[in-house]
């Protein structure tokens, strides 16, 4: 929040934390006229909108160089700092649509010299193209947490499924040995190869199971 306050002699401002921009103007990087108070708020203004642009135009940039990473490439930190971007961005969205109105709420309320209604004119519009540009951005952040959060939700149905499967196969040869370790009557049970006849049956069971399994695309 920066306050701005126009007296009969004085030009006051206010804000929590000082603006970069005010630095500037006490080491005479930034031309400011203090005899024209109409002028120097539009140049205040004007200091306002270019910081919001920088740092818009910063965090877009940012955005979309990591839309073009693969989500192998996405690191925790790079995820986090997405979210950061889109709680900045979205307070920007905020900030935009209120500054845009009160941009035209000046203009219909004071009268302006026709030169300095174009600057605050072309506020409006920086201001509109900023805003877009943060929608868009929040969009793009949208679309990759969307597309983040299916890959994940695959990637663990397809190692809750191999996990199941594993599972399965393991638990067949202790079903059949343990068939045959009962004091049970069961065919071949006395003959001299059955050790390897099982091995045999589950192997052949192992494979049946893994082309159906692979037919049928689960794996």
């Amino acid at each position: 929040t920066y306050l701005i306050t126009i007296g009969k002699n004085f030009v006051l401002t206010l804000s929590v934390h000082e603006p970069e921009f005010v630095e500037r103007i006490k080491n005479g990087e930034i031309k400011f006229i203090t005899t024209q108070k109409l002028k120097c708020l539009i140049k205040l203004l004007s200091l306002i909108n270019e910081g919001f642009e920088k740092t818009t135009i910063s965090i877009v940039k940012d955005v979309q160089k990591r839309k073009h990473l693969s989500i192998e490439e996405l690191k925790d930190e790079e995820l986090t700092s997405l979210l950061e971007q889109e709680d900045i961005l979205n307070d920007f969205v905020s900030s935009y649509y209120y500054i845009n109105l009160l941009y035209e709420r000046i203009i219909r309320k004071i009268k302006f010299f026709e030169q300095d209604k174009e600057i605050l004119e072309d506020l409006i519009v920086e201001g509109t193209q900023g805003f877009n540009l943060c929608k868009s951005s929040l969009k793009t952040i949208s679309n990759i947490r969307g597309y983040y959060d299916i890959l994940l939700s695959n990637r663990l149905n397809n190692i809750i499924t191999i996990l199941t499967i594993f599972t399965i196969l393991i638990s067949l040869p202790a079903a059949i040995s343990g068939l045959y370790g009962m004091n049970v009557a069961l065919p071949l049970q006395h003959h001299p190869f059955i050790f390897w006849y099982i091995l045999v049956l589950i192997a052949l069971i192992w494979i049946s199971f893994v082309l159906y399994l692979k037919k049928k695309r689960v794996i």
